[in-house]
C-alpha cells in the first residue's frame, strides 16, 4: 500500500509537466526552472528558496504555486503543501490536475474524505483525468483495508474478554 502511495507522489509531479497554463504562464520563469532544476539535484534548502523567489516574482501564478507544492510534499511538509495547492486553486479553479494534486496532500494525512471529494472535484472538472480515479480506487481499498484491521482487532479484544472471563476462577458459594 505504501508503495501505491509512493507511485501517486510521484504522479504529482509528473502531473504538472503538462499542465495548460495560461499564455503568461507559459512563458519561462527563471527562478521556477532554476527551482526545478535544484530540486532535481537534490538540493533541497536552495531549491526552496528558488521556489520562494519564484512566488516573490510571480504571486498569482497557478504553476509556482503548484510546482512549490509538489516540492513541499517530497520533503513531507502537508500542512503547507496543502495550503499551495489551496492558493494554486485559487488562481486557477477550472484546473483539474490542482484538485487531484490537493486529494493526494490530503491522503498524505489520511483525510480520506477530504482526498476522496478533491478527487471528486478533480472529476468533476475533467471526467477523463484518470489519475484522479486512480485516487479514488486507492482510496476504497485503503479504507476497506483498515475497516478488516479494525474487525480483526474488535475480535481480538472480544476474544481476550471471553478468555479472561472463562478462565477466571470461580468464586466459592455460602
Amino acid at each position: 500500500m505504501f508503495k501505491q502511495l509512493q507511485g501517486l507522489l510521484i504522479i504529482v509531479g509528473i502531473l504538472f509537466a503538462p499542465v495548460s497554463f495560461s499564455a503568461e504562464e507559459k512563458q519561462p520563469q527563471p527562478s521556477l526552472k532554476k527551482a526545478e532544476k535544484l530540486w532535481s539535484e537534490s538540493k533541497f534548502e536552495l531549491a526552496d528558496e528558488q521556489f520562494k523567489k519564484a512566488l516573490e516574482d510571480k504571486p498569482n501564478s497557478p504553476q509556482a504555486h503548484a510546482e512549490y507544492a509538489g516540492f513541499l510534499l517530497t520533503q513531507n511538509k502537508t500542512e503547507q503543501a496543502i495550503k499551495m495547492y489551496q492558493k494554486a486553486i485559487m488562481l486557477s479553479p477550472e484546473d483539474a490536475k490542482l484538485f487531484a494534486a490537493l486529494s493526494i496532500a490530503y491522503l498524505h494525512q489520511s483525510k480520506y474524505e477530504m482526498a476522496t471529494a478533491m478527487a471528486d472535484q478533480a472529476l468533476t472538472l475533467d471526467p477523463d483525468l484518470k489519475i484522479a480515479n486512480k485516487i479514488n480506487e486507492y482510496i476504497a481499498k485503503k479504507q476497506e483495508m483498515l475497516r478488516a484491521l479494525e474487525n480483526t482487532e474488535a475480535k481480538k479484544t472480544d476474544n481476550a474478554a471471553k478468555i479472561a472471563t472463562e478462565s477466571a476462577p470461580e468464586k466459592p458459594t455460602k
